[in-house]
């Protein structure tokens, strides 16, 4: 029997196993998967945006439903913590806009090796290609004059195991014994499996039936930092452009719901990029009332807004509508004979000129010094607010993060042990916590992740 069995080798379960093993504990770190961190190679588009260079409030602020709950987890260990552990891994990292923290390697491969390295040299036992069927609850045992409380980890057959003559390459590149379907037993299991989003990383979903079973309730499941779907049939046409230093809002109603500065992207469904992520967390929130999870669960995106939420993006942010329309006449005094559909190029990049001349309702063939000035007006008008109507969102296995999962009222913020069941410990987006982008959710995996592993390490010296 071991000590503690860390479930999921992303960011929260490696810090956990780590945490927990150099506390003293004899820790098992299991993984679906062949290789840890399959998810950590994905964020910040292969680069790997590890956290974010503020201070604990810093981080809290970012999220605004449940940052309270992060203050413990996150004052403990801090973003200068995680980037000093890191660093001291031999992975050096750099800061860039917005305080985002990246290796300066630009690898996210490097903090998954970092981790890895860290958790094998504090004691702990990889067990990759198994996946976690039941957490079951076993009766004490008597062991050694003790009665003790212990969790059985049965594992579902199949591949599951890594088993195979010869033993099975582990995620440290030696050569590990070849892996039973047999049962783990254990004095504490730390649930660190992840919520829905990229399940083709193993976040399927299996942490919130682990946790159901031991009387959590789990918040809805939603999509969090997802592209969104709009209605326009101008979008499309722009497919593949990416706009830099604009401005975007989103608005309810009439209330304005979000707004954000930076680069962003249109697609063949709608919009996505950074700002649109940031803005989707309030747009998808907005359009939850009467929705349900078995719509995620199916990959499919939610279509039906509870009431019209539309974007207005802000081509130049930077100017008034004045100023604007000051720059365009100035723009167009040097070129009066020429056509209009040829007097954009410096105001617009090429592929959004065929769009914004049909939406103004200027002909493209109308000399600019025959443009009345209420034309002029309503062209500047379009580019400080061009509104796309969002009919929905991404499916939840495009999300970059899960919104919702097990209850944080039911965990214990300072050693994130489960209030109902003695033993048991969460980390990472399997909780019911998502932020804003920028490095903080991952920030909020490590940070649980160690007080997990330390209060886990804990538990298990007092029991």
């Amino acid at each position: 029997m071991v000590d503690i069995v860390v479930i999921g080798a992303g960011a929260a379960g490696m810090m956990a196993a780590y945490a927990a093993a150099r506390s003293g504990a004899k820790v098992v770190l299991v993984e679906r998967n062949h290789h840890p961190g399959r998810k950590i190679l994905l964020t910040g588009k292969g680069r790997c945006n590890v956290t974010n260079g503020t201070d604990p409030q810093g981080i809290v602020a970012a999220f605004p439903e449940t940052g309270r709950f992060l203050l413990g987890p996150v004052s403990r260990f801090t973003p200068d913590d995680l980037m000093r552990f890191i660093q001291e891994q031999g992975v050096p990292l750099k800061v860039e806009r917005g305080r985002r923290v990246f290796p300066e390697s630009d690898r996210s491969s490097d903090i998954v090796r970092a981790l890895r390295n860290a958790a094998a040299g504090a004691g702990v036992q990889f067990r990759p290609d198994s996946r976690v069927e039941r957490v079951d609850e076993c009766k004490a045992q008597h062991d050694g004059g003790d009665n003790r409380h212990i969790f059985q980890i049965a594992f579902s057959g199949g591949g599951g195991g890594g088993g195979g003559v010869g033993g099975v390459q582990d995620v440290l590149g030696s050569q590990a014994g070849p892996h039973s379907q047999d049962a783990l037993q254990c004095k504490a299991v730390i649930i660190a499996t992840g919520g829905l989003s990229y399940p083709a990383t193993g976040s399927t979903g299996d942490g919130y039936r682990f946790a159901r079973q031991y009387g959590h309730t789990i918040a809805n499941p939603f999509p969090s930092l997802v592209p969104l779907e709009t209605t326009e049939k101008w979008v499309p046409q722009l497919q593949g452009l990416s706009l830099k230093n604009v401005t975007m809002r989103a608005l309810s109603g009439e209330q304005i719901i979000g707004e954000e500065f930076g680069e962003m992207l249109f697609t063949h469904y709608g919009v996505s990029g950074p700002i649109v992520l940031s803005l989707s967390r309030a747009v998808v929130r907005a359009m939850q009332p009467g929705t349900g999870a078995a719509a995620f669960t199916a990959g499919k995106a939610q279509k039906v807004p509870a009431m019209r939420i539309v974007l207005e993006l802000d081509l130049k942010p930077a100017l008034d509508i004045e100023k604007l329309d000051a720059r365009v006449v100035r723009d167009w005094t040097s070129i009066s004979r020429k056509h209009f559909s040829n007097a954009l190029d410096a105001l617009l990049p090429k592929k959004m000129i065929p769009v914004i001349i049909a939406l103004c309702g200027i002909d493209g063939d109308t000399p600019v010094n025959q443009i009345t000035r209420e034309q002029r007006l309503g062209l500047v008008s379009l580019l400080k607010k061009l509104v796309m109507t969002v009919t929905g969102y991404r499916p939840i296995a495009e999300a970059i993060v899960t919104s919702g999962g097990v209850n944080i009222k039911e965990i214990n913020a300072r050693t994130m042990e489960s209030k109902l069941a003695p033993g048991l410990f969460f980390a990472g987006e399997v909780i019911d916590v998502d932020g804003y982008t920028g490095g903080y959710n991952l920030q909020a995996a490590f940070s649980t992740g160690y007080a997990a592993g330390v209060g886990a390490a804990e538990y298990c010296h007092k029991n």
